[in-house]
């Protein structure tokens, strides 16, 4: 594998392509539907928050769902194999636990280009949504569990990206879910794996933090177009469905706004969590279980460098002539794990990696870098994620910093080790599972 410094991250390891993230949603199998399943009345979608404040957010899903409602939610009923669930959906209105999904928010990521096979202009679209499946007792009015995930879908559209274009484009992602191969599809039937039962141990998510440089860096390549908060609420978010994906257990939701602060009203109101589910729960608030641990991430540093790849003197003429550009994208992420409801606050995890990506091209294009940077990071989540649930050794040598000088702090083992306490045995969190091979 092709060596790629970027020494400013302490990066030790290599670099591949970079990938995109796709459904963000739970997998892995759980034991047999238990015949006793609890009856909860299926409301459908909702939203996030009150209508209003949603409707500032999320223009375009706001008008999605005042006016499609009805249209998507048969859409998502008809791919609902109510007979595998946990929980038993029905359409009584006297069960006191219901299950809506609540949309969170929308994500539109552009790239135009121009196709030189054609000379077309054409701009290359991925529609997310983030969408928290949520059951909660109407009589307590508290919520029992939350499922948060991220579902995408990828277009290519001829010319500029409308706002028509864009309500065809998230009616699409919502409504598709007769293909099984579909985000939506997958989304609903990975539902199914949870149990949706009150857990001890409930986790939680702090809004990602993000260095003064890391942001010097940001808005010089995003220009006055790009908005930091925007940015850490998607980010927050996404690592809020990339943990309830690995580690199969309630997260509860941080709700950020469009400047990327938690939408919270005073202390005392930190637990209130804002609906609103027509028919079901209009615009109110439900009481949210505590969380007992909370993940803290802090993107510390950001950088890219590009290299040139030139054919070799087996070439010929063309010796030296470039015939691929490589663009590679670094960050250093500091990550501390505490445990809630002490005091003070023990932190019960804490390091520091460094974590690189790198595209290929065959010829230079205008690549969004606050967008590939914005990729990276949620790789790097999801592989952190990944490492805290094996307790994987060789990720943590390939990984962590090289800023870190002090041995001590760099012993995988030692590492794993505390880890294997706080992950496994404290917080209860199995290994992921291995695919198996088509053979």
């Amino acid at each position: 594998m092709t060596r790629f410094n970027l020494s400013g991250v302490g990066l030790s390891g290599g670099l591949c392509a970079a990938v995109l993230l796709g459904v963000a949603s739970p997998s892995a199998a759980q034991n047999a539907i238990d015949a006793t399943r609890p009856p909860a009345r299926y409301c459908g979608i909702g939203l996030q928050g009150s209508a209003e404040v949603f409707a500032v957010n999320n223009p375009v899903l706001s008008s999605i769902f005042n006016t499609q409602k009805q249209q998507i939610n048969a859409a998502i009923w008809s791919a609902t194999n109510a007979s595998s669930w946990k929980v038993n959906l029905t359409q009584d209105k006297g069960s006191s636990l219901a299950l809506a999904h609540l949309l969170a928010y929308e994500s539109v990521d552009e790239n135009a280009y121009t196709d030189p096979r054609d000379g077309q202009r054409y701009t290359a679209v991925i529609y997310s949504v983030g969408i928290n499946t949520v059951l909660f007792d109407t009589s307590s009015q508290s919520v029992r569990a939350i499922v948060p995930a991220i579902i995408s879908y990828s277009d290519r559209i001829t010319g500029s990206l409308t706002n028509d274009k864009k309500i065809a484009g998230f009616k699409k992602l919502l409504s598709d879910t007769s293909d099984p191969e579909s985000a939506t599809h997958k989304w609903i039937s990975s539902l199914s794996n949870f149990s949706f039962s009150a857990q001890e141990n409930n986790l939680s998510v702090r809004p990602v933090q993000i260095s003064p440089e890391a942001q010097q860096e940001l808005a010089t390549l995003g220009g006055r177009s790009f908005k930091l908060g925007r940015f850490v609420q998607r980010l927050t978010t996404q690592q809020e469905a990339l943990m309830a994906q690995t580690f199969r257990k309630t997260v509860i939701p941080t709700v950020i706004g469009a400047d990327g602060q938690p939408l919270v009203r005073a202390p005392q109101d930190s637990n209130k969590y804002a609906v609103s589910i027509p028919g079901c729960f209009e615009n109110g608030e439900l009481e949210l279980p505590p969380a007992s641990y909370a993940m803290q991430l802090t993107i510390e540093k950001l950088e890219q460098k590009t290299r040139n790849h030139q054919l070799g003197q087996g070439a010929g003429d063309q010796e030296g002539e470039v015939f691929q550009i490589e663009r590679g994208f670094g960050g250093r992420y500091k990550v501390q794990w505490s445990q809630l409801g002490v005091e003070p606050e023990p932190v019960r995890a804490d390091q520091i990696f460094g974590y690189s990506r790198s595209v290929r091209m065959r010829q230079a294009i205008n690549l969004d870098a606050t967008e590939q940077y914005s990729k990276l990071t949620s790789n790097f989540i999801r592989e952190v994620l990944e490492a805290y649930a094996s307790q994987d050794k060789d990720w943590v040598k390939q990984n962590l910093s090289a800023s870190i000088t002090d041995k001590k702090l760099r012993d995988p083992n030692k590492i794993t080790k505390d880890w294997k306490g706080l992950f496994a045995k404290d917080m209860g969190v199995k290994p992921p599972e291995k695919e198996k091979d088509d053979d």
